[in-house]
């Protein structure tokens, strides 16, 4: 796979681009996970982990350049990828992840999400990560409602992640945002799709899969 630097001292560009970059190169996160896994069966998470979450950890922000709206949308686009692999088996993930969520939290334009974020994700922190998002997903619905169908869907996306830690918070974390739907905004998600892909986990290999699978399928008719 072709490697890229995207360090500061070798963009060519603006500071506001230079973040927007950084940002999109998350979205390829999932699949090249896919492919390492393929490709590295026995490996360690460290070694088949692509690094691109790792080197967004040093994201040098440009502060008010970002890119206002659309570099807002961006960045809630690829909340989800940032939020699961909070749990990732790569503790070097993780502390990326920390790093960038509490960079792109003020962006999120949710006061209230941006000072749990600032709260619970510095680098000394011991995260409960289910007792987190639970708290983080209620706060999250007061003013991210629009965007609630598809972080639904981008979690079920998720739900056949190689790594047992993220393919069984993909599913609670699936159930708590659709149990914070608003009626209105139920519509928008198959709930036929979502119960079909939780109910093929009840057949899980892993234990911690198979009960949080059970704990998001009771979210979706609470």
């Amino acid at each position: 796979m072709e490697r890229r630097d995207w360090t500061r001292a070798a963009w060519c560009g603006t500071p506001e681009q230079f973040a927007r970059v950084q940002i999109q190169s998350l979205s390829s996160y999932r699949s090249s996970e896919d492919q390492f896994a393929i490709q590295s069966r026995g490996s360690t998470s460290k070694e088949i982990l692509d690094p691109v979450i790792r080197r967004s950890g040093n994201i040098p922000w440009p502060g008010d350049q970002f890119g206002g709206v659309q570099g807002s949308s961006e960045i809630q686009g690829n909340l989800i990828t940032l939020l699961l692999h909070l749990c990732a088996p790569d503790v070097y993930v993780v502390k990326a992840c920390k790093s960038t969520i509490q960079k792109v939290g003020p962006y999120l334009d949710c006061p209230e999400v941006n000072r749990m974020i600032q709260e619970c994700l510095g680098d000394e922190t011991d995260l409960m990560f289910t007792d987190f998002i639970k708290e983080l997903i209620k706060r999250m619905a007061k003013d991210m409602q629009d965007l609630f169908p598809i972080f639904v869907m981008t979690n079920v996306s998720y739900l056949k992640s190689q790594w047992t830690s993220i393919r069984a918070n993909a599913a609670l974390v699936t159930g708590l945002f659709y149990a914070e739907l608003l009626p209105e905004n139920k519509p928008k998600v198959s709930l036929e799709t979502v119960c079909d892909k939780l109910n093929r986990l009840m057949q899980d290999e892993s234990e911690e899969v198979r009960i949080k699978a059970s704990q998001a399928i009771s979210c979706l008719f609470l």
